[in-house]
């Protein structure tokens, strides 16, 4: 220690101590003569001052070869700064010392500098690398965490959820079971119809017969279930006998009331079927069904409007602007889905109004190049046809009730009719709740 606090004769001449460790990092220093600078090396002062004491501590052994200065490296060599630097922070220090060496003379200078810099740069990088894979250890582990926070809430919530549906399903048990009645039903008549519709001549009559019998039974017993509440008068447009009108009543008393609606529709299509030939053609009957449909979605859109219209305009005290405002809106949605089924129902009538010729009647040459065979029955032609688009022949019902369901022909594909969608029997599927 009385080196280090012994005058220097000369600001260039170095201190013993700094000609006997030259390559340290620490961060020892001693006054110099003349003017009142301090000489600076990058160790730490406490490393400093157990050098003093113990002179073998950090020296590097002699049968060292690596390059690559660790914290126990010999003194590195010193630099002349300023006094008040000294006060600035260390982690500072190299930044300084690097921008004023052109003003101050170095006491000593060897390669180990450039070791340790790309040391000290290399031990800073790799603290990087390591905080940030913390931190992406540390957010892979936060979403495993959390992950199986969810796994357990649902598996507590799941016996409560169930417990729930449960006593829900309990107390509407009368109404799921209706619905599922419902449903089943007409699934099973709607692939009756079609499927009769499709025979054509091989058709059972006995079969349409019995769907008709069957979709009118149900119908009389849903009215009869709910006599008291008398849900027949919705199909007149009329309020049936409910306390109060809320939001789920509505929805009972229309969706109960659309069953009821397809429920009639197939069975008036049931009764087309069993028709025979001579009074409606094979080839006519697509647009009877066609026209049916059309009818009866046109009516399934209206019967909700009354319902509706209660719902909206029964309000409390306070609530007279609000239920104004709220019916209006619902009549005007409701008047642009009417106007666009209006038109769809114009454009079926002019359907059902014209009779649409597919083709021309062919030549007997060309009934005898075709083989004088149906390429849909696979019999004789019976009132063959020959089409325009292709100028292949068919009979005339055959090809009629497949453009029912098809729009191209049934040899080349080439487009001959546009869209045929309802003629081949079919009923709508969706349930019109507003």
């Amino acid at each position: 220690m009385a080196e280090h606090g012994a005058y220097s004769p000369s600001p260039r001449t170095p201190s013993a101590f700094h000609q006997r460790s030259s390559h340290s990092r620490s961060a020892s220093w001693s006054y110099t003569s003349g003017n009142g600078q301090i000489t600076i090396t990058p160790l730490n002062p406490i490393r400093s001052v157990i050098r003093e004491f113990v002179p073998s501590f950090g020296h590097r052994s002699p049968t060292s070869l690596s390059s690559t200065s660790s914290p126990l490296s010999p003194l590195s060599p010193s630099t002349y700064v300023n006094i008040a630097e000294v006060l600035r922070d260390e982690n500072d220090v190299e930044d300084i010392e690097s921008s004023r060496v052109s003003p101050f003379t170095a006491v000593n200078n060897n390669s180990g500098n450039s070791s340790d810099g790309d040391a000290e740069s290399g031990d800073a990088n790799m603290a990087a690398g390591n905080s940030s894979g913390a931190n992406g250890n540390g957010r892979s582990a936060g979403d495993r965490v959390e992950f199986q926070g969810t796994i357990n809430w649902i598996e507590k919530s799941l016996p409560f959820v169930l417990l729930l549906l449960s006593r829900i399903m309990w107390d509407h048990r009368l109404g799921i079971l209706v619905f599922i009645g419902l449903c089943g039903t007409f699934l099973h008549a709607n692939s009756t119809v079609k499927r009769q519709v499709s025979l054509k001549d091989r058709r059972l009559n006995r079969v349409s017969l019995w769907t008709f019998v069957f979709l009118s039974g149900n119908v009389f017993f849903i009215y009869y279930v709910f006599y008291n509440n008398h849900l027949e008068n919705c199909l007149i447009f009329r309020k049936p006998l409910f306390n109060r009108m809320d939001v789920w009543t509505v929805f009972w008393c229309v969706g109960i009331t659309d069953f009821v609606t397809r429920f009639i529709t197939m069975a008036l299509k049931s009764m087309v079927v069993i028709q025979h030939r001579r009074i409606i053609p094979f080839r006519k009957r697509g647009k009877f069904y066609l026209l049916i449909e059309n009818f009866s979605q046109l009516y399934r859109m209206l019967v909700p409007i009354p319902l509706w219209f209660a719902f909206f305009t029964e309000y409390n005290y306070g609530g007279e602007y609000f239920a104004i405002i709220a019916t209006t809106i619902y009549l005007i949605l409701k008047g642009r889905m009417i106007i666009g089924k209006l038109q769809e129902v114009y454009s079926a009538c002019k359907v059902f109004g014209h009779d649409v010729q597919y083709g021309s009647p062919p030549s007997k040459e060309e009934i005898v190049e075709a083989g004088n065979s149906c390429p849909i029955c696979q019999e004789d032609l019976k009132d063959p046809i020959k089409l325009r688009a292709c100028k292949h022949i068919f009979c005339e019902d055959c090809i009629s009730l497949w453009f029912d369901r098809e729009r191209t022909c049934p040899m080349c594909r080439a487009k001959v009719v546009a869209d045929p969608k309802w003629r081949d029997g079919n009923t709508a599927t969706y349930v019109i709740l507003f």
